[in-house]
């Protein structure tokens, strides 16, 4: 699980353009404009005059996990669509597990280097 550019990201913004989500999510723009039809349901981004999209915390939040299914876990856009919709707390649950444990490995990494 490839980590977000958490030192690129503000999180006291309202809205954030598609841009600053994909950086931080590290993935293509074309991802997010295709998740966004894909799970409708999910993602609801505002749009301005112009039509750009401004997407919320919320909105990230789900992003974050329609990644770590899709990209991390391997899992189809339908198997993902359907694991949110039954429990999305599952899957904030495990992105978090997850997180520590690489956080665990990297710190005993990092030990291994410096024997």
């Amino acid at each position: 699980m490839a980590k977000e550019k958490t030192s690129e990201f503000n999180p006291n913004k309202l809205y954030y353009s598609i841009s600053e989500v994909a950086s931080y999510l590290d993935i293509a723009e074309s991802n997010i404009r295709f998740w966004e039809k894909e799970f409708e349901a999910f993602i609801k981004p505002q749009r301005t005059a112009k039509g750009n999209r401004q997407f919320t915390m919320k909105d990230i939040e789900v992003l974050k996990q329609i990644k770590y299914l899709v990209k991390d876990c391997g899992m189809t856009l339908d198997g993902a669509s359907k694991r949110l919709s039954k429990n999305r707390t599952d899957v904030e649950a495990n992105m978090e597990i997850v997180s520590r444990l690489e956080g665990i490995k990297e710190m005993l990494v990092g030990i291994k280097n410096e024997m």
